[in-house]
Parts: C-alpha cells; structure tokens; sequence
C-alpha cells in the first residue's frame, strides 16, 4: 500500500510540476501571444481549475505517507525544511503567475520557484534537509580542510 501512495504522490509532483512549467511558459511567451478574450493563457480557466485540484491530491498523498512511514516535520529535520520550501514555492508560485503585473519581476520569481522546487526534490530524494546543497557543504568543509593543512 506504501509504495502505490509513493507512486501516486511522485505521480501527482509530476504532473504539478508539469503544469507549472507550461504556465510560466506561457508567461514567458504572454507579451507575444494573448488569447482572444484578452485572459493571458496563464490564467485561463483549465489552469485555474485544475492545478488546484492536483495540489489538493498531492497534499493528501503526502500527508498519508507521512502518516504511513511514521516520519513528522518535528522529528525529521529534513521533512520540515522540504514543508518549510513547499511553502516558499506557493509563495512564489501565487506571486509569479497572479499577483505581479511587471513581467520581468514575474519571470524573476517564476525562476525562482523553479529552483526551489529543485531543492525540494533533491530533499525528497536524499533525506537531507539541505538537499543537493549538502554536496556542496561537504565540498566546502573539504575545501576548507586541505586549505588549512
């Protein structure tokens, strides 16, 4: 049963993600090719329907393997931080495509969100609350070592 929940919730950060990227691509090409009804496809009615439905699922499936694997944001350092960035990646994700009306501030945040989507992922993936930063810790502390020896 665990492991049709893991599939089903890497399943759902797919197709959120994928849908994501299409908006901001959408947002990128929004100065070229508005719709008729002058809505910006980014925020046509599909994208304003759908994604939130996916989220719902996605939060759900998430939270049931939380419960399933036993593991709490207040015990693993790593699921906090992976909460703490979904929370930043809404932030940003609400701002980029909703709340900003300056295009090249959009894009800014848009990117923005993309890389901490990556963070998360690679939190996800390695269980270590700085994600693929870590290699990039234990690169500097060795770094840090041969210099001083």
């Amino acid at each position: 049963m665990y492991l049709t929940v893991k599939s089903i919730h890497i399943s759902l950060v797919a197709l959120s993600v994928l849908l994501f990227l299409v908006r901001g691509l959408l947002l990128m090409l929004s100065t070229k090719f508005e719709s008729t009804s002058g809505i910006p496809h980014y925020r046509h009615n599909f994208f304003r329907r759908v994604p939130p439905v996916i989220d719902t699922l996605l939060l759900l499936s998430g939270v049931t393997l939380m419960v399933m694997s036993q593991q709490y944001p207040t015990t693993q350092s790593w699921l906090a931080v992976k909460l703490t960035a979904l929370i930043v990646y809404i932030v940003l994700g609400v701002l980029a495509l909703n709340r900003i009306n300056n295009i090249k501030l959009q894009r800014i945040i848009y990117f923005a969100a993309i890389l901490v989507v990556f963070w998360m992922v690679s939190i996800a993936t390695t269980h270590q609350p700085y994600g693929f930063l870590a290699n990039y810790e234990s690169h500097m502390a060795l770094h840090q070592t041969l210099s001083s020896a």
